[in-house]
Parts: structure tokens; sequence; C-alpha cells
């Protein structure tokens, strides 16, 4: 879903509905769609089989790059270290420790 669609869907003009969303939420409609995404991808890359690639595709981004660049200015790792982090520290969580 996109800014366009929600600001049909609210029947306020796209304006109207970000100056609305941003007050309630404090956060931009385009923000929350991406915070929506990322942690979307999160769940992906832990109970998926799907690749970075595909699940940049899945959600709706452009390119590997910029979910890429997106996914680190917001979680502060790249998506390939947030998978081998998150996998280490279950894998030390269920006592198999590398």
């Amino acid at each position: 879903i996109d800014l366009e669609e929600l600001s049909r869907i609210s029947m306020m003009s796209k304006a109207y509905f970000c100056t609305v969303f941003k007050n309630k939420l404090g956060i931009s409609p385009n923000q929350y769609i991406i915070k929506l995404k990322i942690a979307r991808a999160k769940e992906l890359m832990l109970f998926s089989d799907l690749n970075i690639t595909q699940i940049a595709n899945m959600l709706g981004l452009s390119s590997l790059h910029y979910f890429s660049r997106l996914f680190k200015s917001r979680e502060g790792v790249s998506p390939k270290n947030y998978i081998d982090k998150v996998k280490t520290d279950i894998r030390i969580d269920l006592g198999k420790e590398e």
C-alpha cells in the first residue's frame, strides 16, 4: 500500500492525510510504511528461506542496494550482518554455541 492509496481510502487529500497522520502518530506516513517494511523484512529473514534480494522485491523496494542502505540506516547493521547476528544469538540461546 502506498500514500496515494491511503489518502484515497481515507477520503482526504494526500497533504491533509499526511498532516493528520503525523499529528496522531508523530511520524510521517512514509516513515511509518518504512518501519513496517523493515519489521516485515526482519521476520522474513528469520522465518523464511528467502534471500535478501527476494525479500527486497517482496516488500516492493526498488533494489537490493536501496533495501540494504535503508535497513542499515534503521537497524545499524546490514541485512546480512543482522541475519548472521540473530542466527548466532539463537544458537547460543539454544545451547549450540559454535
